[in-house]
C-alpha cells in the first residue's frame, strides 16, 4: 500500500504543476476534474487501506484519461505518473490485474 500512496502523491503534484503551467483555458477544466478524483481516490485508499475500495474510480478515471486533450509535455508528465499510479505494486493480486489490463489512451491534440 506503501508504494500505492507514493505513486498517487506524484500524481496529483504532476497534475497541479499542469495547471499552473497551461496556457489554455480549455485544459483547466479538465486538469481540476482530475486533482479532484485524484483527492477523492487518495481519501478512499487513506479510509479503508484497500486498494479494491477504489477499483472502480480508478476504472472510471481510466475512461477519462482516454479522451483527455491536454497539449504538450504537461500530458506526457501527466500520462507517466497516472501510469505509475495504476502499476504499483498491490497485496491485492485480483485488484493488481484489474489496475493493470487498463491504460490511458492519449488523444494527441496537435495531430
Amino acid at each position: 500500500m506503501e508504494e500505492i500512496f507514493l505513486k498517487l502523491t506524484e500524481y496529483p503534484l504532476a497534475l497541479k504543476g499542469g495547471l499552473e503551467s497551461t496556457s489554455e483555458a480549455s485544459e483547466r477544466p479538465l486538469l481540476t476534474g482530475r486533482l479532484a478524483a485524484a483527492a477523492e481516490i487518495y481519501a478512499l485508499l487513506h479510509q479503508s487501506g484497500e486498494a479494491s475500495d477504489v477499483h472502480e474510480l480508478v476504472q472510471s478515471e481510466i475512461r477519462v484519461h482516454g479522451w483527455s486533450f491536454i497539449s504538450g509535455q504537461t500530458r506526457e508528465v501527466i500520462a507517466k505518473k497516472w501510469m505509475a499510479f495504476t502499476s504499483a505494486q498491490v497485496s491485492n493480486s485480483e485488484t493488481h490485474n484489474k489496475f493493470r489490463q487498463h491504460r490511458p489512451r492519449y488523444v494527441n491534440k496537435e495531430g
